[in-house]
């Protein structure tokens, strides 16, 4: 015997093909040509239809709906005082964050005050430093102890060289502060790509892509030359822009093509991401715009 299929809501109506429904919107258009009036192209260069059917994606031989595991709501500090910067870290973990991005501008900067009454073993810590400094991750460290904590470093010494023309020392002496920090083990992780970048600078998605990948591919390249060297995580932090269903298909497609990457190296570490809302579109005068571009563009970074 067989179970009895439970009819659904849906049963009740007749399936409509694409060809279907595009004949419909023709007929409402009158006398306008459904391409001149309904499709538009991207920036990316993607003609874009005005709805989509399943028959769009009969062609497509690819998972994109791979799981990618647990996500946390992270909040963005930048520290200019350690005191105030830890009391609006405990605000916002009492208020749903569940983890923390700390912009730290200067070495000079107090970890005990900063990280003072933070549970380090919960609470992901991720450190964005505007310089390379042994002094401060040794602080970092000796702070940290024992303890089995959750702290990643993203330096990126490539990207500060994209965005300064500059190394903070030589391209020698930053390659060789990257292997100390990666061979202490002291961190969850120490790598990352600044992706956002691209974004905030103006490049589509396809450019973002292309640069983010040949921007990694630089470390993979050298790590993997390096032979003894083991090729460390890397964190991909990501600028969101506002092309709501375009953003969602950046990640997945990034997931991919770092899939793809990663294997002519031989290694299968993870993609981690971290993903902000651009900076691109934000408006001084008008807060309430921010707000509803920031929670579109993080939803599509959450989906």
């Amino acid at each position: 015997m067989s179970a009895k299929k439970e009819k659904t809501l849906f049963d009740e109506f007749a399936a409509v093909s694409a060809r279907a429904w595009k004949q419909k919107i023709q007929y409402d258009l009158k006398s306008l040509d459904y391409t001149d009036a309904l499709v538009w192209e991207s920036a990316e260069g993607i003609k874009t239809k005005p709805f989509y059917h399943a028959d769009d994606i009969e062609q497509f031989n690819y998972d994109v709906s791979n799981n990618t595991g647990l996500w946390n709501i992270a909040q963005e500090i930048y520290v200019t005082d350690a005191l105030k910067a830890n009391k609006k870290a405990i605000d916002c973990l009492v208020r749903g964050a569940e983890s923390l991005v700390f912009t730290i501008p200067t070495e000079g900067v107090k970890i005990e005050l900063l990280l003072a009454q933070i549970d380090l073993e919960r609470i992901p810590i991720y450190f964005n430093m505007h310089f390379l400094s042994a002094s401060f991750v040794k602080k970092l460290h000796d702070f940290v102890g024992a303890s089995k904590s959750n702290i990643h470093l993203n330096i990126d010494i490539i990207g500060n060289l994209a965005r300064s023309g500059n190394w903070f020392f030589t391209m020698d002496e930053d390659f060789k502060f990257l292997d100390e920090l990666s061979d202490s083990g002291s961190f969850t992780t120490t790598l990352s790509v600044d992706a956002a970048l691209y974004q905030n600078a103006g490049g589509n998605i396809v450019q973002q892509l292309a640069y983010a990948l040949s921007h990694a591919n630089e470390y993979l390249n050298y790590y993997y030359n390096s032979k003894k060297k083991q090729i460390p995580e890397i964190t991909f932090k990501i600028a969101m822009g506002s092309n709501y269903f375009f953003e969602i298909a950046k990640i997945r497609a990034l997931r991919l093509l770092w899939t793809t990457v990663a294997k002519e190296y031989k290694t299968t570490v993870n993609c981690n991401i971290i993903a902000f809302p651009s900076k691109r579109n934000k408006t001084l005068y008008d807060y309430n715009v921010n707000m509803l571009r920031t929670s579109s563009e993080c939803m599509s970074a959450v989906l």
